[in-house]
């Protein structure tokens, strides 16, 4: 029996080669959450929902700061 290893989203486990390479992510969780571009910052990050287009670090700046002008 070959070993299962769990995605780093939602914990059910899969055969290593059909997790993703870089964050160990199973395919729906994938398609659930593609990696994006940043509005702000142009770094790459994991989007949470679908109307989510900026980084967690730049969230946590325009919600103290206030939005880009």
């Amino acid at each position: 029996m070959a070993a299962l290893y769990a995605c780093t989203k939602c914990h059910q486990r899969y055969p290593f080669e059909d997790l993703s390479q870089g964050q160990q992510l199973c395919k729906e969780c994938r398609i659930a959450h593609p990696v994006v571009k940043c509005t702000y910052c142009r770094t790459e990050f994991q989007q949470e929902s679908k109307t989510n287009t900026i980084c967690k670090k730049c969230a946590q700046n325009v919600k103290q700061f206030g939005t880009v002008s």
